[in-house]
């Protein structure tokens, strides 16, 4: 504190002798030592200031109270500048930036220095040592001494308090000592007049604004504020001397113009090195900070990648890399983003990608695989990257390998659902699964059916061969159960050699007899184990059926299990539904299904043909194809009793081929034995149009058989036809171009749309027979009739009426221009020979009826004559 004490006496005293009046300095240093001394020291070096204020009184020999009193100023200067500095801070003894040098020239300069010059000034008019016309003239002096000492020594001393450790260094040590070294040697120039007579008359004191400048920008505030102390000195010592730029400035301005420029070169000089240093220190803080972010990213375990708005990938640490499977950025950036995902994740990635450069934040998991194709699961958590004006032109992932993860999930998963032997599904996920069905089914009007599986002779397997051979027996059984099955299907274990299957939207109820009867055989063929066993065992099955017999997990399951107890009683090897009467239902249509096989094979099946009738001259014109059953034990069967079966289960396909050609292999005998051209007239079911190729079919049989396509025709039902219209329209095009004929089988019954149906290429409409039965009793039936008729007229079709068996109703087609019919009235179907008969009589009455007529045109020709 001594020490303070008297640097602050020294100060003044240096500067007393050039001061306006006997007791105010226009420059007066102490100031800014005292104001840093209690900004650095605390309040108790404001004693320093007062007693170092009080010893240049005594120095000058003022009067006693004068100079008691006037220290007090300078003293509540310090105190009110630092507070002014401090009261919203904690301390001030750097200068770090701009807004720093700035708050201490205003608060502690322009606003502090009051605190000693109004009160100090105010003691000296009254103790009449000035008079009140140079009042004002010493406090402005007053208050530009303590404001230059302020702005000058303060940030000097707050500054070099720490010693600038980065000069001392060869290169820099040469540039601080150059820059130094001509600040000084201008200064010289400038202040002291050296080479006055060689340098001549100009502004001179600019000079020193350029040297503040390169000082500010190249060696900060420290040098700055040593440049500005030398120039300062320099500028005093000429004064004092009357030489140089402020020769003059002591007689002429009382130092005003020093003052001036002092200050000024001072906020010039610091503002602009103060800014510099903070923008310097935000770069390397920056750059720091872009390190430290840098190094964290590169050794950050997890995938850190930036995404440009258009999805090309613009950065990636070593860990984004290694998930990849690359060596750097370029070779991921060889390749889109999106195809290292795996395609059913890339429409999520895209919507993600999207949400997140909208400004949300977003997550997702998804597969990939790296370039040298090894499948990882990643989840990423993405967040928009705004630029400097708000804009997000990017996106910041954080993606984590949870590979080891999903693979725990699937474990904890596979041991919560599934059997940990066969892989199958275990009793909880197939609960799951079906309560999923029941709900799919009340809702959609669907059906299914549980199948209770129990396999027979398990027991002596383990028995004989132990527990292993019995594990590895019941994985077979899984294989075999699984490929026997759809992929809507569920095969599950419930435990021991207990299987549940579950059939999921079956259409018959004899369906799952079927999917039975392939497991039975499946499960009863050799069994191959280890070490070179070979069992047999057999399986018994109870199905149940949704919503006949339950509509809950618990019934359909008790159920199944009630009919397998069932079949396990009718001797193993077998099944049994749940109600005594589905489970014969079934096997009778299993049964039908046999026989029909049977029938294919041995050729049990025939084809009759019911006459075709132009009704205007009463001519067979053609004849409808109708196959029959031939079966051994219930005699000749009608389509009635066996066509459902056939679709059901796909002989359908077999059989019409197989009636195809055995139509047009007749009618080309027919031809060949010299009867008359006919229409013959195929019916043609849904399946055979849709799932066969029914033009390549009909283009064979016409080169096997040699039957013109021309005089075929083939009949499709309405419904058939509508159900299937918008695949129809371009098999039957096709059909047509060869050159056959079509017919809609059963009009009237459906609900076709005649804006579409105009659109078919027909030539006939066939009036279902359920119409003709009504006439003439129903009116209802016989104006439906009519419009039928002349509905299909006005569409250009020709009009066939099937199942005519009175006169009244062949009399009522006749008058309403029906133009075609078959039925009873004519003949019922018969028999390829009887119809062939049929077709000699009308040939023999024809020819008959010529010969009358020729032989009575003979007779009145010789009448004539």
């Amino acid at each position: 504190m001594l020490g303070v004490t008297a640097l602050y006496t020294l100060l003044a005293e240096f500067v007393f002798a050039y001061s306006a009046t006997d007791y105010v300095n226009i420059i007066y240093p102490s100031s800014g030592l005292g104001l840093a001394a209690v900004l650095m020291g605390g309040k108790r070096y404001a004693l320093c200031v007062y007693f170092g204020a009080l010893l240049i009184n005594v120095i000058g020999k003022n009067p006693f109270w004068l100079t008691v009193t006037l220290p007090i100023g300078s003293a509540l200067e310090a105190l009110f500048g630092a507070w002014l500095l401090t009261r919203n801070h904690k301390q001030f003894i750097n200068i770090h930036s701009l807004g720093d040098y700035l708050r201490l020239t205003f608060f502690a300069g322009a606003i502090g220095c009051g605190a000693a010059a109004i009160p100090g000034v105010t003691i000296l008019l009254i103790s009449g040592a000035i008079t009140a016309d140079t009042y004002f003239l010493n406090l402005a002096h007053w208050w530009m001494g303590d404001a230059l000492g302020i702005m000058m020594i303060t940030p000097l001393i707050l500054v070099w308090r720490r010693m600038p450790v980065e000069w001392f260094t060869p290169k820099k040590l040469l540039e601080v000592a150059l820059v130094f070294g001509s600040t000084f040697l201008v200064g010289q120039i400038v202040f002291l007049g050296w080479f006055q007579e060689a340098v001549g008359l100009f502004a001179e004191g600019s000079l020193m604004f350029l040297f503040i400048t390169l000082t500010a920008v190249r060696l900060g505030t420290h040098g700055t504020m040593a440049v500005l102390s030398i120039i300062a000195v320099q500028g005093l010592v000429g004064a004092i001397s009357g030489v140089g730029f402020f020769a003059n400035d002591i007689a002429e301005t009382h130092m005003i113009n020093y003052w001036l420029y002092i200050v000024t070169l001072s906020l010039v000089g610091m503002a602009l090195a103060s800014y510099i240093g903070e923008r310097k220190q935000a770069e390397v803080a920056l750059q720091e900070r872009e390190q430290r972010l840098r190094t964290i990213i590169e050794t950050e375990p997890e995938c850190i990648k930036v995404i440009s708005a258009q999805g090309k990938l613009l950065e990636i640490n070593a860990a984004g890399l290694a998930m990849f499977e690359a060596n750097s950025l370029a070779e991921v950036q060889q390749h889109r983003h999106l195809n290292f995902i795996l395609p059913e994740y890339r429409a999520s990635f895209k919507a993600l990608h999207q949400r997140v450069i909208s400004g949300e934040i977003g997550k997702l998991e998804f597969e990939i695989t790296g370039l040298k194709g090894t499948r990882r699961w990643l989840e990423i958590h993405a967040a928009p990257l705004p630029d400097a004006d708000g804009k997000i032109s990017m996106l910041i992932g954080v993606t984590r390998d949870i590979t080891k993860r999903k693979c725990a999930e699937e474990e904890i998963k596979q041991l919560a659902f599934y059997d940990p032997l066969t892989a199958l599904p275990n009793r909880r996920l197939l609960l799951e699964r079906l309560k999923h069905s029941i709900q799919v089914g009340l809702r959609d009007g669907k059906q299914m059916a549980l199948m209770a599986l129990d396999l027979d002779r398990f027991k002596a397997v383990n028995d004989s061969f132990g527990h292993g051979a019995g594990d590895e027996l019941l994985q077979q059984v899984a294989g075999r159960l699984t490929t026997r099955l759809r992929e809507v299907d569920m095969v599950a274990r419930l435990g021991g050699d207990e299987f549940i299957v579950l059939l999921d939207d079956i259409t018959h109820p004899e369906d799952p007899a079927r999917v039975a009867e392939a497991i039975i055989a499946a499960l009863s063929k050799l069994f191959k184990l280890s070490q070179g066993k070979e069992v047999q065992v057999g399986v018994s099955i109870g199905i149940s059926l949704f919503p006949q017999h339950g509509d809950n997990p618990e019934i359909l399951m008790n159920q199944a299990d009630t009919a397998l107890y069932k079949a396990k009683e009718k001797g193993r090897g077998d099944f049994a539904y749940f109600s005594e009467d589905s489970t014969i239902a079934v096997h009778k249509c299993i049964e039908l299904e046999g026989r029909l096989r049977k029938a294919i094979s041995q050729e049990e099946l025939r084809v009759f043909y019911q006459p075709q009738v132009d009704i205007a001259s009463g001519r067979i014109i053609g004849a409808e194809a109708l196959i029959r059953w031939q079966d051994e034990i219930e005699g000749l069967i009608t389509p009635d009793g066996f066509i459902a079966i056939a679709e059901e289960s796909g002989l359908i396909m077999t059989i019409g081929e197989w009636v195809l050609h055995e139509t047009c292999k007749q009618g080309r005998k027919w031809m060949d034995a010299g009867l008359p051209s006919l229409i013959l007239a195929v019916n043609v079911s849904p399946m055979q149009l849709l799932r066969g190729d029914i033009n390549a079919v009909a283009a064979r049989i016409f080169n096997e058989t040699g039957f013109p396509a021309k005089q075929l025709e083939l009949e499709l039902t309405e419904n058939g036809l509508m159900e299937t219209q918008d695949k129809a329209v371009a098999i039957l095009n096709d059909l047509s171009a060869q050159g056959i004929r079509l017919a809609i089988d059963d009009f009237g019954t459906g609900y076709s749309s005649l804006a579409y149906l105009k659109h078919f290429p027909v030539n006939m409409l066939k009036i279902d027979r359920s119409f003709i039965d009504g006439i003439p009793l129903l009116n209802d039936d016989m104006e439906i009739t009519a419009t039928i008729i002349a509905m299909g007229h006005m569409l250009g079709f020709k009009v066939l009426a099937e199942g005519v068996e009175t006169p009244e109703q062949l009399a009522f087609l006749k008058e309403k221009g029906c133009d075609f019919y078959q039925g009873y009235i004519k003949s019922v179907p018969v028999s390829a020979e009887a119809f062939a008969v049929l077709l000699r009589n009308q040939q023999h009455i024809e020819n008959d009826a010529t010969l009358v007529q020729q032989t009575g045109s003979s007779c009145f020709s010789r009448r004539m004559g």
